[in-house]
């Protein structure tokens, strides 16, 4: 039997701690089946962010605002990069 979370879309969320399991070795694949109401800008999907404006750290999958997702990265020698989606993704 499969197991399904749901969320009522008001500040749920998932808390996994910070292990060091979800630190990224070289490799990472993210995926997630959602069904999105509405866009609000860089809402996390699936995330692993620490932002303190002088420090950043982590990835993410987010809503981008308008109409489609991005992934979020910050390696040790850039800033973080953005991949975005196709719009209507």
């Amino acid at each position: 039997m499969a197991s399904v979370l749901a969320f009522d879309g008001q500040n749920a969320q998932i808390d996994l701690g910070k292990k060091p399991e979800f630190k990224i070795p070289r490799e990472i694949t993210l995926e997630a089946w959602i069904y999105c109401e509405a866009q609000r800008r860089r809402t996390g999907i699936i995330t692993n962010v620490y932002d303190t404006t002088a420090t950043e750290s982590g990835y993410g999958l987010l809503l981008d605002g308008k109409s489609g997702i991005f992934f979020a990265l910050k390696t040790s020698s850039k800033a973080i990069n953005y991949l975005s989606s196709k719009t209507d993704s």
